[in-house]
């Protein structure tokens, strides 16, 4: 079994062949530009290639790094297939779109700058959003909080841009 002190360091390029080497090149150039390794899957994903390289099994480097078996074997087929690279990088996470879009963000700005409706001195976020809803626009109260805010607008705010532009003010 490798203690943790074994495998925490990248291995010496002279004791390795080829992938490793380039797995320790790569270690120590991001060490020397100032930008180390700093997301823990890249790390493990370098290790589990050392560990293959090393002719651990791939479930030994499972229990060894934490890491699933699946994770392991997958690493080491993009290695081959893609390159270093690639076998240690992630693909971009794109996250849940945005709900409030800037054309959404420019209506919301565009009602609160208008004359607020018969029978109101101003607009207050629940009027905005009901507008918004006869607009198909469907959102919450914060969500047009918050895009006011964006926008440094408060309706009902005596220091808003909205009041200062005269659209509310009566």
């Amino acid at each position: 079994m490798v203690s943790f002190v074994a495998w925490a360091q990248p291995l010496s390029p002279s004791s390795c062949r080829k992938p490793t080497r380039q797995l320790s090149i790569f270690l120590s150039v991001k060490a020397k530009t100032g930008s180390p390794v700093r997301s823990v899957r890249k790390l493990n994903r370098v290790r589990a290639l050392q560990f293959s390289h090393q002719g651990q099994h791939p479930e030994q480097i499972s229990t060894l790094l934490g890491i699933s078996v699946a994770t392991v074997y997958n690493v080491r087929k993009r290695y081959r297939e893609d390159g270093l690279e690639r076998a240690i990088s992630e693909k971009a996470r794109p996250g849940q779109p945005r709900k409030v879009t800037p054309q959404v963000e420019a209506q919301i700005t565009q009602l609160a700058c208008s004359a607020a409706p018969d029978g109101r001195t101003r607009w207050t976020v629940a009027l905005i959003n009901e507008r918004l809803v006869k607009l198909d626009i469907y959102i919450d109260d914060e969500s047009v909080r918050l895009a006011l805010k964006k926008v440094s607008s408060s309706p009902g705010s005596k220091n808003s841009a909205v009041r200062r532009s005269g659209a509310l003010a009566r």
